[in-house]
């Protein structure tokens, strides 16, 4: 369906998760385009956003994905025939809390496990540098897994 089409229905989950995959793309362009074939640090500004996006984006598509669980799960159920203006503005905060709230929330916690600022890898740009860890599992693994259990149990 055209993007157009899930803005006029206010498919928070699918726009969103649009949204996210398109800025990871182009974080993925850009960075093969600039470190291409070289490792020299010529855009420290650019890391620092990259990393950001790359650490984001371990949470955002699969928060992203539970937003349109929940979506489907509340049309495929028979609990509410009809809801009010007020119960999809509702809806759409909580959607919106999900799958932007989280991932950003997610993505202030990457300096408590982050050793380097960043790494530069050849024709690929800038990466996360984590520590494998307790604190590793506790902020940056588990959250993920939650998100994703709590998409399939929808």
């Amino acid at each position: 369906m055209p993007f157009a089409w899930h803005v006029r229905s206010k498919n928070v989950g699918t726009i969103v998760l649009s949204i996210w995959l398109m800025l990871g793309n182009l974080d993925n362009f850009v960075n093969s385009m600039v470190w291409w074939n070289s490792i020299a640090d010529v855009a420290p500004g650019l890391c620092e956003i990259s990393v950001r996006l790359k650490h984001v984006m371990f949470i955002a598509i699969p928060a992203s994905n539970l937003v349109i669980a929940r979506k489907l799960e509340s049309i495929a159920s028979t609990r509410q025939v009809r809801a009010s203006a007020a119960d999809h503005k509702r809806s759409i905060i909580i959607d919106l809390l999900i799958s932007v709230g989280l991932p950003f929330v997610y993505g202030c916690l990457l300096i408590v496990n982050q050793t380097n600022r960043y790494a530069i890898i050849e024709e690929a740009g800038c990466w996360t540098v984590l520590v494998s860890s307790w604190v590793f599992v506790l902020l940056v693994a588990a959250p993920v897994v939650i998100v994703s259990l709590c998409s399939a149990v929808y």
